[in-house]
């Protein structure tokens, strides 16, 4: 998925990128830097007993990188691709995936508008973090928590 929208987006700024200019790009995904105060969420959901899973448009072996990175992994029960079932976010059963594998009260935790919205419409509770798009759009289903950050995120889904 990313790689064909990087080459679209290549192409729409008038750049022919070769194969091996694509992997070098889609190489780096994998050195992102996560958020600071992603350990600390992560710590406060697994003390009260949350059950946590990754869903990601990336595969999953990059998703479990990141994470094996970060450090918190082992904190996760899961991390699920789109890829298999070959469907995209923001289409119900890409989240229907995540419902049926959390066997209980599910949550999406992103910070894409788009994102929390999918989830909203599957019936999942939703946390919108704000850092990265600025502002909720308000056509879009109202998310149970906004907040500037994951950990403020995660201590206010505790609360609820």
């Amino acid at each position: 998925m990313l790689r064909a929208e990087l080459t679209r987006t290549a192409l729409q700024l008038g750049l022919r990128p070769s194969d091996d200019d694509l992997r070098g790009v889609l190489g780096t995904f994998a050195e992102l830097d996560l958020r600071p105060d992603l350990a600390a969420a992560v710590q406060v959901l697994a003390d009260r007993g949350w059950q946590l899973l990754a869903l990601t448009m990336g595969a999953s072996e990059s998703t479990r990188g990141l994470l094996e990175r970060a450090g918190v992994y082992d904190r996760f029960g899961g991390v699920l691709s789109w890829d298999s079932i070959s469907v995209t976010k923001p289409n119900r059963a890409v989240y229907e995936l995540a419902l049926a594998h959390s066997g209980a009260e599910a949550w999406m935790v992103a910070a894409h508008a788009w994102d929390i919205a999918g989830a909203s419409r599957a019936g999942l509770h939703t946390a919108f973090i704000k850092s990265v798009e600025g502002s909720y759009l308000e056509v879009y289903p109202r998310p149970d928590v906004l907040a500037d950050s994951l950990l403020e995120a995660a201590r206010a889904m505790v609360q609820r």
